[in-house]
């Protein structure tokens, strides 16, 4: 083998692992559940997390705030809030 196919080799293999190096960063390992209620898959980043949401039995967050229902207190404070406000035209 001469110098320049070595050296070709070399760096392609340097390049290679590279790749792969960045490649396993931006993945990382991702851990997967579905919610008990709706059946949609959710991911966790970290196995602390998801042992704990399955402890839980955790569910999504369209599901966990479906239906909620606010006092009388916060939506006239909101309403309050937001009164005086002008809403911008759409085109």
């Amino acid at each position: 083998m001469n110098f320049e196919n070595k050296n070709k080799l070399e760096t392609n293999d340097i390049i290679n692992d590279t790749v792969i190096k960045s490649n396993k960063i931006q993945c990382g390992v991702i851990w997967k559940r579905n919610c008990p209620k709706c059946d949609k898959e959710l991911t966790c980043k970290s196995k602390s997390y998801w042992n704990e949401a399955n402890r839980l039995n955790s569910l999504c967050h369209s599901c966990a705030f479906k239906g909620r229902l606010r006092s009388p207190e916060y939506r006239d404070k909101i309403r309050k809030s937001l009164l005086g406000r002008k809403l911008s035209k759409r085109a």
